[in-house]
């Protein structure tokens, strides 16, 4: 499994991109690839390298489906 993450935590940054803004994506062994786009709407940036990380988990989460 893979997780990729990449956006703008914030503040603020001249390439336009609005703080809270990410993409991630999840990639497992079998050929599944999700990806999600996050926008969490807060311009700080410790709380939103939190929320992606947490968002990143969740989409993991789902990729590996019910547990037995």
């Amino acid at each position: 499994w893979g997780i990729g993450e990449g956006g703008a935590a914030g503040p603020v940054n001249p390439y336009g991109d609005p703080p809270g803004h990410a993409w991630l994506a999840v990639a497992g062994p079998d050929g599944t690839v999700r990806t999600r786009h996050v926008l969490t709407g807060i311009d700080d940036r410790p709380t939103n390298m939190v929320e992606f990380a947490k968002a990143a988990i969740a989409l993991l989460d789902e990729c590996l489906g019910p547990q037995a």
